[in-house]
């Protein structure tokens, strides 16, 4: 127990003296205050030592605002993981650990935060039932998930999160579901509800022509984000490959300077964007594929399915005749 208390200590005490150390500074505003961003990085630390952890986090925050150093990030990823705030936590760690150099002191220290957070990080993926309302809405938390996210493992801090399923005409349904540090779990959303007009009486040819023309619709606004999603990864795509040219540049035998580290940072947030906007595109375009070709019609029609290729990956295409 003494040995954990003096390593405690220690990792505070190689955390501040990075105010003293020659200053490192991140991009950030154009218009910095040095003296403002080192008085609140100090009133931070303060906070900190008193373990009053929500101000502690907004003056890191606050400096932060004026001045990005690593010394502060570093600080704020201490003071985020008091709290509980494991994902906010994780990034602040590994943006300051970017930002040191290779012989600083602080380097091995949240390296070592990097890989417990890692491993102590929740992971939930929420999976749809069959026949679940193509209209359904899943809010996590308050946000609206994108429907390239469901179905995909999403890192989450440990505690209580609240699901709300909506679908159109109907109440909405919730629950939640309690994560524990370093669990990955998965959870079945079932679709229990019933739309308000059911039981209504309707003529047959009401009825089809309502469904014929709401499934248009549908399909063409998925339709619609499926081509913003694929313009959006050949974008990110030929991003990435410029990125990666510059980084060749900035990073002769594995040692980046500067401008190195920003590209590999930038080359990260990409190819997240860029697997996000692929997801985006295949799901949209397939939904509306799927709706327009599996309408109902009296004529008969064929279906023949012949592969593809992309900057992104592969699939199988689908010609319909009719």
């Amino acid at each position: 127990m003494q040995g954990r208390i003096l390593k405690l200590i220690a990792v505070a005490g190689v955390i501040v003296a990075g105010l003293t150390a020659p200053a490192t500074l991140l991009a950030g505003p154009s218009s910095s205050d040095p003296k403002a961003a080192e008085a609140l990085f100090l009133d931070g630390r303060n906070a900190l030592l008193r373990k009053d952890y929500a101000v502690a986090c907004s003056k890191f925050q606050e400096s932060l605002s004026l001045v990005r150093r690593p010394s502060t990030l570093l600080n704020l990823a201490q003071c985020e993981e008091a709290q509980g705030k494991l994902v906010a936590a994780l990034g602040h760690w590994k943006e300051g650990a970017s930002a040191l150099e290779q012989n600083d002191d602080r380097l091995p220290i949240a390296m070592e935060h990097i890989e417990s957070l890692a491993q102590k990080i929740p992971v939930l993926k929420l999976v749809l039932e069959p026949g679940f309302p193509a209209s359904a809405r899943v809010i996590l938390d308050g946000v609206e998930l994108a429907s390239a996210l469901v179905g995909t493992e999403l890192r989450l801090d440990p505690g209580t999160h609240d699901i709300v399923i909506r679908v159109q005409d109907a109440a909405e349904q919730k629950q939640n579901v309690r994560l524990e540090q370093g669990v990955r779990k998965e959870l079945v959303l079932r679709w229990q509800g019933q739309s308000a007009g059911a039981g209504q009486p309707t003529t047959s040819s009401d009825a089809s022509a309502g469904r014929s023309s709401s499934r248009r619709t549908v399909a063409y606004l998925s339709g619609g984000v499926g081509i913003v999603g694929v313009v959006g990864a050949v974008v990110t795509g030929a991003m990435v490959l410029s990125k990666d040219a510059a980084i060749k540049d900035d990073c002769p035998d594995k040692q980046c300077n500067a401008q190195g580290r920003d590209a590999i940072r930038s080359v990260d947030t990409l190819m997240t964007v860029n697997a996000v906007s692929w997801g985006v595109g295949a799901v949209g375009l397939g939904v509306a594929a799927w709706l327009l070709l599996t309408g109902d019609s009296a004529t008969p029609r064929s279906t023949a399915w012949t592969p593809w290729a992309g900057p992104g990956g592969y699939g199988l295409g689908m010609q319909r005749s009719f």
